[in-house]
């Protein structure tokens, strides 16, 4: 048997639309979404999910039929927003390879709900101004929705079936489209001819890594986010080693 989120991640992300829950579905959708995050899934008591929306458990069962079903109904719509900017992002629109036109613009899919999703027709043209753009976006996507990464990367770490869904979901549809925007930058000569997956499994846990600690550990930090992007990249992009002639670059 299929694991429900897997099976659902499975589908091609255009066509992952997510129903827009709405009365005692979505309060029971939004009290599973908090009593998840506090105590994870296997911790987690529909009695308690019932309770938190204002229904019975005996209504809760009616709408959703096990706390699995309830758990993909909550976490899958978070999933979509925390990939769907940086699909968006990761295309380029200046490439000589047009967008398909089958691909989910910025007013198809339940990321358009997001004020800061960036559409196609904005679309930076260098992977450098495409990666800047994608870590401000997470960064601001995990300030608003600090539950929801404890979330995700508690059951990472803890459930295996969890795991294997996201896993393929990267593995099969967002990691071919950000390996398509780095590669871009490599015949662009933006960036060395290096191997792609060592370039993302650089880049992607560094800016992963400043969304999580922004909003998860240390939330209170003065924090400068364009300025700390903005001086990643620049590591990333050109090293620690000071650059003859400016070795003030960076600051």
């Amino acid at each position: 048997m299929t694991y429900p989120l897997k099976e659902r991640l499975n589908a091609p992300l255009e066509q992952q639309e997510t129903r827009k829950p709405t009365g005692t579905d979505r309060r029971i959708l939004d009290a599973a979404k908090e009593v998840f995050a506090r105590h994870g899934f296997q911790g987690a008591k529909t009695l308690e999910i019932a309770r938190t929306a204002g229904v019975s458990e005996k209504t809760l069962f009616q709408r959703f039929k096990n706390k699995e079903q309830l758990f993909v109904e909550a976490i899958h719509p978070t999933l979509l927003d925390i990939l769907d900017p940086l699909v968006k992002i990761s295309c380029e629109e200046s490439h000589e390879q047009a967008i398909p036109d089958e691909w989910p613009r910025a007013d198809h899919r339940i990321g358009a709900a997001n004020e800061k999703a960036i559409s196609l027709q904005h679309m930076p043209s260098t992977l450098k101004a495409r990666m800047h753009a994608a870590a401000l976006e997470r960064v601001h996507f995990a300030r608003e929705n600090p539950d929801m990464l404890k979330l995700t990367l508690q059951e990472l770490l803890i459930r295996d079936e969890y795991r294997d869904a996201v896993t393929g979901l990267w593995m099969d549809q967002l990691a071919p489209i950000i390996s398509a925007s780095i590669e871009s930058g490599v015949d662009s000569g933006e960036i060395r001819d290096l191997p792609i997956p060592t370039v993302m499994r650089v880049i992607v846990p560094v800016l992963s890594a400043y969304a999580t600690i922004r909003s998860l550990l240390a939330p209170e930090g003065d924090w400068n986010d364009e300025r700390e992007v903005d001086l990643m990249l620049d590591i990333l992009f050109n090293g620690l080693i000071p650059r003859e002639g400016n070795p003030t670059d960076a600051q």
